[in-house]
């Protein structure tokens, strides 16, 4: 790499970090509590069991599905850096560092592949391609919820792994490039996909005519691929097997919620932690599908100009990366921000293609205007992570129909001592939930604690019309009953 590029891509990675500064002031939130400020298996002598055990045993809190030992032993190293439960403002610091490390290889690995394949003005697509992925409003989630940061640990890993084979002129690098890339599947698996697609793109990128010869992108493949293949190994040998049940999910409702991700990753609206999948292609997101399937096309057609290579191959990465996320989003019946990060990077590369394709003097004030706009809502962004009942007051206004949003908001309110807002939260989660037991008896709970008898039996009674026979009310309700009736003489 030129010094320039060098230079470019530190500052630019400098620059990410800059709108989600005020983050190192926040506290931790929802999962944080249980995943590193109150987990007793953070200690050094558990750090084998990252390794050698699932993830449901070592941890003793994850799914018995996942292997992400090097997200894992990170949370670790800052609990043993902290003492124990390390502060807050360490993990945010560590998460906001991985994703200003993160954008920095990608400015650097575009600026590579830009000035090798003949783009018609490579730092004004580093530039653009760079901020899109940084400061995309859609990123605000890995950056600011510390319990997100196997993604971002993921893309550094993908794209430190692919700049070095972008910049390897022997062999060997490219295929230790490769294992780099390949190690990303130890804190995401859901980089296998990128994974496959690596060497098309790193090395058609740069220049199309080379996929004709395996010597080219052989050893990036090598890498890549059998760096892959050897952690599904090590999965299997530890007895660690693939999420169940997905089978019977089918593929309508994940196609639904693949484009249903596509579409926030395009639009960004509605941010949220608790987003519902989709359960049918709405007409937006159909538009939005299609259009991101033309620009592939676009791209193929105009192969032999780097801005058509990129454009294909960002949409290709896009969907690619979205793919397995729409899997898990089914699976879990959420469909987070996060899902979009690790695709990011493929739409960031379709917004520079279509930036630098035709030398337009007036769209340089409008892309600074974008990034003005998305930095404005990246700061408010940082306030919605800043505390459990911002993020689920949030929560509850982007989605005001999820009853768990209301639920856990409630929950939180009656833990800080504001029980008229709990009570409010707790009646508003049973009404567009009320099949969910665990509201009714919440609710209950907190108005006979606070004297209402009459009121947490008519709650209970509620609840059981929807769920007649659930033991767990009915036991309730007998405990209630006894608070109505005199002291015995």
């Amino acid at each position: 790499m030129q010094p320039e590029d060098r230079r470019t891509s530190a500052l630019l990675g400098l620059l990410s970090m800059l709108p989600f500064v005020a983050v190192l002031a926040a506290g931790y939130v929802w999962d944080d509590h249980v995943v590193i400020e109150a987990n007793p298996f953070l200690t050094i002598d558990q750090l084998g069991g990252f390794w050698f055990e699932g993830e449901a045993s070592s941890t003793g809190i994850g799914r018995g599905s996942r292997y992400n030992p090097l997200g894992w032993s990170l949370y670790l190293a800052e609990s043993v850096v902290g003492g124990g439960a390390p502060p807050a403002w360490l993990p945010h610091l560590t998460s906001l560092a991985m994703h200003g490390l993160g954008a920095g290889l990608l400015a650097a690995l575009l600026l590579v592949l830009a000035r090798a394949g003949g783009a018609r003005d490579p730092r004004l697509f580093a530039i653009v391609g760079t901020a899109w992925f940084a400061w995309a409003p859609v990123q605000a989630e890995v950056v600011c919820f510390v319990s997100a940061r196997f993604d971002s640990l993921a893309w550094v890993l993908l794209a430190g792994g692919a700049l070095l084979a972008a910049t390897a002129v022997q062999p060997r690098w490219q295929l230790l490039g490769g294992l780099i890339a390949a190690t990303s599947m130890l804190s995401k698996e859901a980089t296998l996909t990128g994974l496959v697609l690596l060497p098309l793109i790193v090395i058609g990128l740069k220049d199309l005519g080379s996929l004709k010869t395996p010597r080219a992108w052989g050893p990036l493949a090598a890498g890549a691929w059998g760096g892959a293949l050897a952690v599904m190994v090590v999965r299997r040998l530890l007895g660690i097997g693939m999420p169940g049940g997905l089978a019977e999910a089918g593929v309508e409702p994940i196609l639904a919620t693949f484009a249903g991700l596509m579409r926030v990753a395009v639009l960004q609206e509605h941010l949220s932690l608790m987003r519902p999948i989709a359960t049918e292609i709405g007409v937006l997101d159909a538009v939005i599908l299609a259009a991101m399937i033309a620009t592939g096309l676009w791209g193929l057609l105009k192969a032999s100009s780097f801005e058509g290579r990129a454009a294909a191959a960002g949409a290709l990465w896009m969907a690619a990366l979205l793919a397995p996320h729409a899997v898990a989003a089914v699976g879990f019946e959420l469909m987070p921000d996060r899902y979009t990060y690790l695709a990011a990077p493929g739409l960031a590369m379709v917004v520079a293609a279509g930036a630098t394709a035709l030398p337009v003097r007036g769209l340089v004030p409008a892309l600074v205007l974008v990034a003005v706009l998305f930095g404005a809502r990246d700061i408010a962004q940082v306030g919605r992570w800043s505390d459990d009942v911002s993020l689920f007051s949030w929560e509850v206004m982007q989605f005001p129909e999820a009853p768990q949003t209301h639920y856990h908001l409630g929950m939180l309110l009656a833990e800080h001592g504001h029980l008229d807002a709990a009570e409010a939260s707790l009646v508003e989660a049973a009404r567009t939930g009320p099949y969910l037991p665990q509201t009714w008896g919440e609710l209950a709970e907190l108005r006979a604690n606070r004297g209402n008898v009459d009121g947490a039996l008519a709650a209970l009674d509620e609840g059981l019309r929807h769920l007649p026979g659930n033991a767990a009310l009915i036991g309730l309700r007998a405990s209630v009953t006894q608070l109505k009736e005199p002291p015995a003489p």
